[in-house]
């Protein structure tokens, strides 16, 4: 069995019982600040689709610079979020963007999936700590969980 499927096995078994039955499909949403302006926060709400619960497990990013061909591979950002509809914050603090989102090489993975709901927005702000303008793509990968079962 391929490494991939056995952490997708190893999450959906840390999913609550309610979901371990639900048709189940790999899904990506992805969050892009075109441009993150220098030393400003930039604000985007991503809308998790309204047919299907979403089990996030894993965030990468990519960050270039305006002219999208040169790569930051050491990015200065913060970035805070939240489930606007419930208020639910994911961090207590801004959190530097290189402790949240991982390379396409090394995603950073949580150790349990984050589960949101069908329908729910979550608000992601990234904030540049330092002069110039980069544009920043935050993919977050996970599982639908449609109401239907297996």
């Amino acid at each position: 069995m391929q490494l991939q499927n056995l952490l997708l096995n190893q999450y959906i078994g840390m999913l609550p019982a309610r979901y371990w039955k639900r048709v189940k499909q790999p899904y990506f949403y992805t969050v892009d600040f075109l441009p993150a302006t220098g030393a400003a926060t930039t604000n985007v709400a991503l809308s998790v689709n309204s047919d299907s619960d979403f089990a996030w497990f894993a965030t990468t990013r990519t960050v270039y610079l305006v002219d999208n061909t040169t790569v930051v591979p050491a990015p200065y950002h913060t970035v805070t979020m939240m489930d606007a509809g419930s208020g639910r914050q994911f961090m207590s603090a801004p959190v530097h963007l290189e402790n949240l989102a991982g390379s396409a090489q090394y995603p950073y993975q949580f150790y349990k999936p984050i589960l949101l709901g069908g329908g729910s927005t979550v608000t992601v702000s990234v904030t540049a700590l330092a002069a110039g303008n980069t544009n920043i793509r935050l993919v977050l990968h996970g599982l639908k969980l449609f109401q239907m079962e297996e």
